[in-house]
């Protein structure tokens, strides 16, 4: 995460204290607008390399129905 951070990908803030963290405050992050754009394009990405695939070349994934 502090790599994300660092690249502009994902923000943090420091949250409250709380007791159950034994008065230790929670790092909290967020998923950044220029990281929202980069997961869109990764998700664009991946999504085509599935589609390209041959359904043929993975015999594996084959879903036949039920007898």
């Amino acid at each position: 995460l502090q790599r994300l951070e660092a690249k502009g990908l994902v923000g943090s803030r420091m949250g409250e204290a709380t007791p159950e963290r034994g008065g230790r405050r929670k790092r909290l992050f967020t998923v950044t607008p220029a990281g929202s754009r980069l997961l869109h394009q990764v998700r664009a990405v991946r999504t085509n390399l599935w589609e390209r695939i041959a359904p043929q070349s993975l015999p594996s994934l084959d879903v036949k129905p039920l007898p």
